[in-house]
């Protein structure tokens, strides 16, 4: 039995039926219908084989992507505290009063913990996850942004000065979207999308060719841009920032996007760390 993700999920130490609910409504929001029906195809083999003895619990569990990603081990329930719950399905991991067999409780390796069936409907497509209490991200986290370019120009100082770094000179980026098609993780899929040309700017200094790199590394794993509704025009199916903060003006401070701004750097590697990208 190949143990997909979504399968840990129907294991024989099933939790009671509300939160069974309560995790579909979750998941369903963002799963077409093939993919549901795939998995429930799933839960129901690996239940099976669970039921009639060809496979075991642990066998499932040492298959499962989020094991390998967290490296989790199982907690026992004299190492839980009464009354404490799993953060996702907001059920206590010690219920008295149920009389269903309990969960597996796991501990991940940034010590926070989850019933193993929980944590494992947290993997991503691409194959990470976040804590959901900490937002510590194993594996590597990518994002849908669409296919495009970042060009990265250098100006010597006084050509183009950025206000409070005008001893030093500038980077000047550029990421450029054509129009194209929306795929399966986007808002409208099979749809088309408006492209875009945007610019942002860094002082030519140690710290901004640091924040250089980490930007690098944010674009090739998809994480800076994603396709939605643009807050400044209102238009929607468009290429959009997704969340991290760029410098889109040389002057004109915080106000305006643009420098000087002190404690911009400390932001952005927050924002950055946030998406694993350190």
């Amino acid at each position: 039995i190949n143990a997909e993700t979504w399968g840990i999920q129907q294991m024989k130490t099933t939790r009671d039926s509300s939160r069974r609910r309560s995790k579909r409504r979750y998941q369903g929001a963002s799963e077409s219908k093939e993919r549901k029906s795939k998995k429930r195809a799933d839960e129901m083999l690996v239940e099976e084989a669970v039921e009639s003895g060809a496979v075991d619990t642990a066998t499932i569990l040492d298959d499962c992507p989020a094991k390998k990603l967290t490296n989790w081990k199982e907690v026992s329930k004299s190492q839980l505290d009464p009354g404490e719950s799993c953060c996702i399905c907001l059920c206590q991991f010690v219920d008295e009063d149920s009389e269903d067999e309990p969960d597996i409780c796991v501990r991940l390796s940034c010590d926070h913990f989850y019933h193993a069936s929980c944590i494992s409907s947290y993997v991503q497509p691409g194959g990470w996850l976040k804590c959901a209490v900490c937002g510590f991200v194993f594996g590597i986290q990518t994002g849908n942004q669409p296919p495009g370019h970042m060009d990265v120009s250098r100006y010597s100082r006084g050509t183009l000065p950025l206000s409070g770094h005008e001893d030093v000179g500038t980077i000047l980026i550029t990421f450029t979207f054509s129009s194209g098609t929306q795929g399966p993780h986007h808002p409208s899929p099979g749809h088309p999308y408006r492209g875009t040309t945007r610019v942002a700017y860094l002082p030519d200094n140690d710290e901004g060719n640091e924040i250089l790199r980490l930007m690098q590394i944010a674009f090739d794993r998809r994480l800076i841009f994603t396709v939605g509704t643009s807050l400044t025009t209102g238009r929607s199916d468009v290429v959009i920032w997704n969340g991290i903060h760029f410098k889109t003006s040389p002057s004109g401070g915080q106000p305006c996007y643009g420098y000087p701004d002190p404690t911009y750097f400390n932001r952005v590697r927050q924002e950055l760390a946030a998406r694993g990208v350190h």
